[in-house]
């Protein structure tokens, strides 16, 4: 078959059993984004970080997730008012020296501290052609590592706030005296994130200055094309602005946020968040009022979103808890059932779509059955569909069962399967046209912007984290192997010649969707400290560099990007043409949500 416009595929009997509304859409999404810290007046700065990746493919939904801990900077803590050109600030008030801390980030009613962040992740296809369209990402809460910052703008490494506002050995350290504790009102904040150690900065990025340029430039563009974020979002269809595609915009639009150090630009990005969020009464995509809930990944993407909004909304003094009723409720429907087994997360990109708001739901209700009731369909996705997603061997992903080794012989693609491919109940063993594994750029992407985002937030005390953590350095590792010499990944990314294989001359790359989320990925696990700086420093200087240089127009305009689907060297049949710096996809926002995501964590290994 053709692909005409998001991808197909439904999820096997669980899915055409469960009682979920789907919208008759598919496409992939890209975007992420995750919530950080702005930077301390005079210097050393590194905040809370946010979320994760995205860049799936699809018309469905996509997750974001992240917010997170301060590695090194300031805690925020409930009371605090953001600090100029940062977020959060200690309890009481503004840290003393201009430190911001955990941008975005607010401690939760009940005494949880959540923080910024944002991501997106991708849809699934269904069969029959129509994928659910979801929304998009939000960030969770966690507390920075490190404890207050001094006047002066120094940083703390390594400390992590805990209940009570303590702070562990290696705590804060104050530059002409510490502005107050960090504990959260009334309770306990989370330990979440990456440890502290990280990298400051990288040999070769632009300056911070020329990075939130970049990201200022693309998100202008995006903003002066919809300037409405309600507005139906038509392609070939009309479909609803909380799908995942534009949840994942909201990921990087809330990350934008949360480095940008003009107060009346992040104002606007907060308003329009806020009209956009307002128009569709905070709930999941795809569903008929008064319905508001959905747990179909897709439809519930646009929840991490909503969370980043309602702790942004926090930090400014505007609590708003109906902005996260429907999709605490949705996620709240699966935890409380006790989840021992599930294939809900049926193919990588609802990884993206889903996880991070468990994650920060966890984090927000100071609950750990949302993180239990993630390990249990993350690991589902990982070790059992198909065989398991995830390839050991390779370090990467299998978009779904039709490219596993359980589907039986080998068979590498072709432009007539590539046109053909079945529905999702039916195994295969698809691989690349040279015989390599069939690993998409994108949909890798997916996962690294949801590791990114729920690792940035996960308390150090969770069964599961060490795990997590292995998956994230394992794909870090494969994917510098891979990379092109300009940059960027190829759609397919262990045959850079797949497309132009299948007669889809132009479309193997540059490729920026999976880029943005990679970019993301490496410059958070460089400042957490989990990828080392001297390995991975160059590739993600190269990556920055093919975004911010190659793919980012002159006026603003995102080139290069792949339009929604599920697997590499997908037929646009709405925009047609191969890639190119002025190409649009069919779907224009996910590129913008996955570069801010990008732009937010280089900004914090950038230079001044």
């Amino acid at each position: 078959m053709t692909i005409t416009s998001l991808r197909t595929h439904w999820p096997r009997a669980f899915f055409l059993s469960a009682a979920v509304t789907f919208a008759a859409c598919t496409n992939v999404s890209n975007g992420n984004s995750g919530g950080q810290g702005g930077s301390s007046s005079g210097g050393t700065t590194t905040a809370s970080s946010g979320g994760a990746n995205s860049g799936g493919a699809r018309n469905g939904g996509t997750t974001a997730s992240s917010g997170g801990a301060n590695s090194g900077g300031t805690t925020a803590s409930s009371g605090g008012t953001p600090s100029s050109g940062g977020t959060t600030a200690s309890s009481g008030g503004v840290n003393s020296g201009g430190t911001t801390a955990n941008s975005g980030g607010t401690p939760s009613s009940g005494g949880t501290l959540s923080s910024g962040g944002v991501t997106s992740s991708g849809g699934a296809t269904r069969a029959g052609g129509a994928t659910s369209s979801g929304g998009v990402t939000g960030s969770g809460g966690a507390t920075g590592s490190g404890g207050a910052t001094g006047s002066g703008g120094a940083t703390s490494s390594g400390g992590v706030t805990t209940s009570g506002g303590a702070t562990k050995a290696g705590g804060s350290t104050a530059t002409g005296g510490s502005t107050g504790g960090t504990s959260s009102t009334g309770g306990t904040s989370s330990t979440g994130g990456a440890s502290g150690g990280g990298a400051t900065t990288v040999a070769g990025l632009p300056a911070k200055s020329a990075v939130l340029a970049s990201m200022r430039s693309a998100n202008d563009w995006f903003m002066n094309k919809h300037p409405d974020p309600g507005a139906a979002i038509v392609t070939d269809k009309s479909r609803p602005s909380n799908l995942w595609t534009r949840a994942t915009y909201h990921e990087g639009l809330n990350a934008l946020y949360n480095v940008e150090t003009d107060e009346t630009k992040k104002t606007s990005y907060y308003t329009y968040a806020v009209k956009w969020g307002d128009s569709h009464s905070w709930a999941m995509a795809n569903v008929t009022a008064p319905a508001t809930t959905s747990d179909n990944p897709d439809n519930e993407a646009c929840g991490q979103s909503y969370i980043d909004i309602y702790n942004i909304g926090v930090a400014r003094g505007d609590t708003q808890a109906s902005r996260i009723t429907a999709i605490t409720t949705s996620i709240k429907g699966v935890v409380s059932s006790g989840v021992t087994s599930s294939n809900k997360w049926w193919w990588i990109d609802a990884i993206h779509m889903s996880m991070p708001s468990y994650a920060k739901l966890g984090v927000l209700n100071n609950d750990t059955s949302y993180f239990d009731g993630m390990w249990v369909m993350y690991n589902d996705a990982r070790t059992k569909e198909g065989g398991g997603l995830w390839n050991a061997t390779d370090g990467l992903w299998f978009r779904d069962l039709h490219y596993t080794p359980s589907g039986g012989t080998a068979t590498p693609m072709t432009a007539t399967i590539n046109n053909n491919i079945p529905a999702s109940t039916t195994d295969a063993y698809y691989t690349a046209p040279n015989g390599k594994g069939l690993y998409w750029s994108r949909g890798n992407g997916w996962v690294m912007a949801a590791l990114v985002r729920v690792l940035d937030i996960l308390p150090t005390t969770d069964s599961h984290r060490a795990t997590y953590v292995s998956d994230f350095q394992a794909l870090a590792k494969a994917l510098i192997a891979v990379q092109r010499t300009d940059g960027f990944w190829n759609e397919s990314l262990m045959d850079p010649n797949h497309c132009a294989t299948i007669g889809m001359t132009g479309d193997d790359g540059p490729e920026t969707s999976g880029t943005d989320f990679f970019t993301y990925g490496l410059a958070w696990g460089i400042r957490k400290g989990l990828l080392d700086s001297a390995t991975y420093g160059a590739p993600l200087q190269k990556a920055w560099n093919g975004l911010s240089t190659v793919a980012l127009q002159s006026n603003g305009l995102l080139g290069y990007t792949q339009s929604s689907g599920d697997r590499p060297c997908t037929e646009d049949t709405q925009n047609p043409g191969a890639l190119g710096p002025t190409k649009l996809a069919n779907f224009d926002d996910y590129g913008v949500g996955g570069f801010l995501l990008a732009g937010s964590e280089v900004y914090q290994l950038a230079g001044n």
